[in-house]
């Protein structure tokens, strides 16, 4: 294959991908299963106050991933090279999108993790003392004179063991 300089020029500015028709039709389908499988996850997100700020990023992402399926589907069967560039614009901005969705999911789970941890040290003696006051009636019930003569039987068993 030989270049010309119009051809080399076009080749510093953009990059070219060949797929097989027969490979890109099924990547086609994934990814419009997997941006659908995503949009429905990030809409149920969008419920929680704590999960809002990486859903919206991940909605965009997917939306983003739909419209890359669309305009790749657009050049196969148009063969206009212009949706190939419109594919990998939205490309670029799906996975954009969907690192910033992740970044937010992980900054949320370190803020709720120390918020808790926080929680959880000022509020120790507290919640030792509510779980004190929970199982105090469940040690008292544990008498071993009220339990039945076969539970007794098992005890003096199971102590002869050790």
């Amino acid at each position: 294959m030989s270049f010309t300089p119009d051809d080399q020029n076009n080749l510093n500015n953009k990059v070219t991908f060949y797929f097989n028709p027969i490979t890109l039709t099924p990547f086609i389908r994934w990814a419009k299963f997997t941006a659908i499988m995503l949009m429905l996850y990030f809409v149920f997100a969008c419920f929680g106050i704590i999960t809002l700020p990486f859903a919206i990023f991940g909605i965009i992402a997917s939306s983003k991933l739909l419209n890359a399926c669309t305009d790749i589907k657009a050049v196969m069967e148009t063969g206009n090279g212009l949706y190939s560039e419109y594919a990998g614009e939205n490309l670029q901005k799906h996975f954009s999108s969907l690192l910033k969705s992740y970044m937010a999911m992980i900054i949320t789970v370190i803020i709720v993790f120390v918020v808790v941890m926080v929680l959880f040290a000022l509020f120790t003696e507290e919640i030792v003392e509510l779980w004190k006051k929970l199982l105090d009636g469940y040690f008292e019930s544990g008498d071993p004179d009220s339990l039945p003569d076969n539970v007794n039987d098992l005890v003096t068993y199971l102590r002869a063991m050790f």
